[in-house]
This record gives C-alpha cells, structure tokens and sequence, in this order.
C-alpha cells in the first residue's frame, strides 16, 4: 500500500517549477522578511549543523517537537487499554476509539491552514494545548457510570493533538527557513528527540506498572498514565511556548548582525563624499558656489 502511494505521488503532485535556486530561496523566507535588504542578507546567510547546535531556537522548538509527538504516541499507545480496562467497554472499543480520534484529528488537520493563517502558529498551538489538556482532564473523572463521555474525551484527544502537531511541523519549517541546505539535519535531530523520548517513557511507564498480569491496580494505573503523562508534556511544552513569544520563529541572531552591518554599510554608502552627485547635494557648503577662473 505505501509503495502503491509513493508511485501515485510522485506521479499526480506536481511541483512548481523554479527558474533559479534565487527563487526558490526568496519564497522559503517567511513573510517577516519583507525588505530587499533584508531578504538579501538571509539569503547569504549559510547554516551548518554546527551553526543549528548554537541556535537557541532549535533547541526551544525541539522541546515543543518532542512533547508534541510523546502526547500524541502515548495517548495512542494507551487508549485501547483504558478504555477496556479502567471503563470495562466492549472489546470493538480498541477499534472505535482510535479511529475516533484519527477522524477528529483528520478534520482538525484540514482547518489548520485557515486558522493558522487567522492566529498565528502560536496561538494555534496554545489552542491545540487547551484541547489536548482538557480532553486528559476529562479522561480522569471518568468511570464506569459515565463511561460513554468518552467518546467526548478522545475527540477533543484528537482534535488537540493532530492541532498541536501539524503546528509544530510547521514551526519547524519556520526555524529552517530559507536554509534548506541544512533542512534534513534540523528534521533529523527533532525525530531523534521523538523517537529516544518516546522509548524512554514506554519503558519507564512499563517499568512502574504495578501487576505482571491485570489486576485491580491496572484501572487506576492507565487513567494516571493517560491524564499525568500527555498532560505533564503539554505543561512542558507550553513552557517552551512561552519561551518563544517574544521572539520570531526563523529570525536567527546572526542574521540580525548580517542586516545591522548591511545598513550600516549602505549609510556609509550614502553619506560619502565622494560620489557623483554629492557636488549638486552640498548647497551649503562654500566651495560650491565658487566660480573658477
């Protein structure tokens, strides 16, 4: 099936067709670029992986990355298991409730582009956060009695969490910029962050599981993991959020230096002396005025 789709696509998508890698750099800037001057200077502007390990921002969107993929890979991996073994629902609801949730996400997913063009990629994402965090507080006061809430509880699951990630693939976008030389090492390194993260939270869950085998422990166990572990990352990552507000996504330090040292030198240019017009410029100055003889 992926083969078949991997064909398709390469088949059907067509790419827009680019003249000069000048082109295409100037349409990966993002819109706060909107000077000459300043889209030049980001254009020459060359990253390594090196540069990416001294950036403040690829560290604060890797944070927002990895909790976003630990909410999201948890709450899947043990949905099923809550939902049989804390609420006691039919076995089809390891089936249902997954697919829920893919629905929800799969429409939420579709409203991004719109309501990130309206909020904002933050806003977006404090929005997904908001979904994601109550739809873990809801799954906690659940029980047997009010078990069919659920279906509220993992929609809300999904509509946050497809919200939250389709924001941060895009804010990763963001930070690469117009520097696709060294876009596969950005994207690396955040999966990285995923994929060790998510290791590492499986096996701690798994290690402080109470029981071999289901015992009565395993109820309350799968409603703490899915309340405390996506809603302890969502606090992480609106943390690291926050630690991005004052700042554009993309706008690195040494481009601010690059476009101060550019404008410095195009005043200089403009005050010299020395040029064609500077004679006519100088009214004021007395040797203007003299006549030779």
């Amino acid at each position: 099936m992926g083969i078949v789709f991997s064909i398709a696509f390469h088949l059907i998508v067509r790419e827009p067709v680019q003249h000069d890698d000048v082109s295409t750099a100037e349409n990966a800037i993002s819109d706060g670029f909107s000077t000459t001057i300043e889209k030049s200077t980001v254009l020459r502007t060359r990253m390594t992986w090196k540069c990416w390990l001294k950036t403040k921002q690829f560290y604060q969107i890797a944070v927002v990355y990895m909790s976003t993929r630990l909410f999201v890979n948890v709450s899947q991996i043990y949905l099923p298991l809550y939902v049989t073994e804390t609420l006691d629902l039919p076995k089809d609801s390891v089936a249902i409730f997954p697919l829920v949730v893919y629905v929800s996400g799969f429409v939420a997913s579709i409203a991004m582009r719109l309501v990130n063009s309206r909020l904002g990629r933050k806003a977006t994402y404090a929005l997904g956060l908001a979904l994601g965090m109550g739809a873990c507080a809801w799954i906690y006061f659940l029980n047997h009695d009010n078990a069919k809430q659920v279906y509220g509880a993992v929609i809300l699951l999904g509509l946050g969490g497809s919200t939250m990630l389709v924001t941060s693939l895009a804010m990763t976008s963001d930070l690469i910029a117009c520097n696709v030389e060294s876009g596969a090492f950005v994207y690396g390194a955040m999966s990285f962050t995923d994929k060790l993260s998510n290791g590492v939270a499986v096996v701690l869950i798994q290690h402080l599981h109470p029981c071999v085998a289901c015992c009565p422990s395993c109820k309350d166990y799968y409603r703490q993991v899915l309340t405390f572990v996506p809603g302890g990352v969502a606090v992480v990552a609106f943390i690291a959020l926050l630690s991005l507000l004052p700042y554009k996504i993309g706008l690195r330090p040494n481009t601010g230096n690059a476009l101060k040292t550019a404008v410095d030198g195009i005043k200089a240019d403009n005050s010299c002396p020395a040029d064609e017009t500077s004679p006519l410029l100088e009214e004021h100055r007395p040797q203007s005025a003299t006549i030779q003889t």
